[in-house]
Order: C-alpha cells, then structure tokens, then sequence
C-alpha cells in the first residue's frame, strides 16, 4: 500500500498566524487601554482631586490596571468615605459613586471630628460649619451622644452652634446624667437629653410656634411631658404643642 503524506497547506497555516497575531495585538490593545474619563457622583466634602487620587488613577493608567474591588478600597481608605460603588467599561470610563459619612460636631478636649461613620479624625479646615462640643463628656454618655446625634437632619446640625454636657442635678442628686444644653445659632439655648435627640429634627416647627424676636430656653429633655419654652424675659406657661407631641 502507497503510503499518503499530509499535505500542510501554507496559506492555512498563514492564517492562522496572522488570526493569532491580530488577537494578541488586539488584547494587548483592551489590556493597555487607559482610562479615558473619570465620573464621580455623591460627593459633597471631598473633592473630585481627592478620591481620584487616593483611587490612584491620577495618571489614568490602564483601565485593567486595578479591579473595581481595589479601586473601592483605595478609596475606602479616605476617612471620610463610608461606602464607595465603582464600575467600569471597556471604553475607559470609570464611574464612582461615594458616599460620605456626617461630620456630627468637634470635640474641643481632644481637637477632634466625630464622624457618623464612628471615626474620629483631626480637625482641619474641611470640616467647617458644625457644632462645638465644649467640655468634657464621659465615654458612656458620649457613645450614646454620638449614636443619637447621627439621626440628626443636616440642615438641623447646621443651626447648633455649641453644645454643653450639664447633667440634670438638685441638692446634689443626679436627676438625669444624659442632659447636653445645644446652643442654637439663632440664640436659642435647648435642653435635651440624649434619648430625645431626634426630636430637635421639629426644631423650625418649634420656633414656628413662638412669638416674632423671642428668644429663650427651649425644653426637650425626658423630665418634660411636652417640648415647652421659657423666654429669656418672661415665662410662657403654654407647652409647645407639635405634631410629635400629638402622636406621643
């Protein structure tokens, strides 16, 4: 029998070459691909600079460079990040969704920013326009502090101006230990514990409810029925009466 030889077709083979050349070149391509554009949503405190560079695609390296997931923890590392979101394309768009922890106040006896993330980070001129919390306060009673303050609207952070740790006591009995006076910055001056806290939310339907240029003592700690007012000048005995107060 005539043995019969395989014939290698060269154009075949030619192909192939040319097939896997083009494929490597085209991966080479998609691995190099830098990236082209940036888009960061959800912030409001940090800037764009920032998170693009704790991201480490200030040089808009190549798009495969680091996964979504470190990109995320890159970012993470940012104290003031309390979740992060990143998705990307194979065109070279990177989008990053952050979202930012609430700074709550600074605490002068330690110069420091309490986040509602619960870290605690030092003061600088980021943070600006909260609270002052002026003297010393004990760690249980400050846990619970910041643990309430956190439910607190933005807006409403915004009006405090200071805040004083000054237990409720009577002929030397602790009446309430959890009572902080808020000092407003409409000169308002509220007593409140921290279990009543959120009620400070219904902070403009309260002075809604007061006379035109009063200003006084506003009452919302546990020991009152009611949020009830005294002004600076004169008593009002009528408890302030709001929608809160109904459903309780």
């Amino acid at each position: 029998m005539k043995k019969t030889r395989k014939r290698i077709r060269f154009k075949s083979v030619l192909f192939l070459l040319l097939l896997g050349y083009l494929l490597f070149v085209f991966g080479m391509y998609i691995y190099k691909l830098p990236v082209k554009n940036i888009y960061i949503k959800g912030n409001n405190i940090l800037t764009d600079q920032e998170i693009i560079d704790a991201a480490k695609l200030k040089n808009y390296p190549s798009i495969h460079k680091y996964s979504s997931s470190k990109i995320a923890k890159n970012i993470k590392s940012i104290e003031l990040v309390e979740d992060v979101k990143v998705r990307k394309n194979i065109y070279g768009k990177v989008t990053i969704t952050i979202s930012e922890a609430k700074p709550l106040f600074y605490y002068r006896n330690d110069d420091k920013i309490y986040l509602s993330n619960n870290k605690i980070v030092s003061n600088n001129s980021k943070y600006v326009g909260i609270p002052i919390l002026v003297n010393y306060v004990p760690k249980k009673i400050m846990d619970d502090l910041i643990k309430y303050f956190v439910e607190l609207n933005d807006d409403v952070i915004k009006q405090i101006n200071e805040i004083e740790y000054s237990p409720d006591e009577k002929e030397g009995v602790t009446l309430d230990e959890n009572r902080f006076i808020f000092r407003m910055n409409d000169t308002n001056t509220v007593f409140i514990d921290t279990l009543n806290i959120a009620k400070l939310n219904n902070y403009q339907k309260i002075i809604a409810a007061l006379e035109d240029d009063v200003h006084g003592y506003i009452f919302l700690n546990s020991n009152r029925d009611n949020a009830s007012f005294q002004a600076y000048q004169e008593v009002v005995e009528e408890p302030i009466v709001t929608e809160e107060n109904n459903e309780n």
